[in-house]
């Protein structure tokens, strides 16, 4: 987002507002930044942003990484500061969401 404002010399305000009024299509602004960088650039890129890329041409390789939904709970509740049942919980509405 501040490589927005700063390429269109606005403030984060001005940005808001166009996005409200539909002057800035955001949603397509934010998904294009990963695509436009990996073209620029050898990348690995990870988490729930890798799915805009991983249909595009020019990705040489994908992995997909699994973990134990108990392993990740804990590093979830850990990072958190959390309970486990509550990173339980975060990670089931992460996972339908995806």
């Amino acid at each position: 987002m501040r490589e927005i404002v700063a390429q269109e010399r606005i403030s984060f305000d001005v940005l808001e507002r166009k996005a409200r009024l539909g002057e800035i299509d955001l949603e397509n602004v934010i998904k294009s930044l990963p695509l436009d960088y990996i073209a620029e650039r050898n990348v690995v890129i990870e988490g729930r942003v890798a799915f805009l890329v991983l249909d595009t041409p020019n990705v040489d390789i994908k992995v997909f990484l699994w973990a134990p939904v108990q392993f990740r709970a804990e590093r979830i509740a850990k990072r958190r500061n959390i309970s486990i049942e509550e990173a339980l919980k975060a990670l089931r509405n992460s996972d339908e969401e995806r």
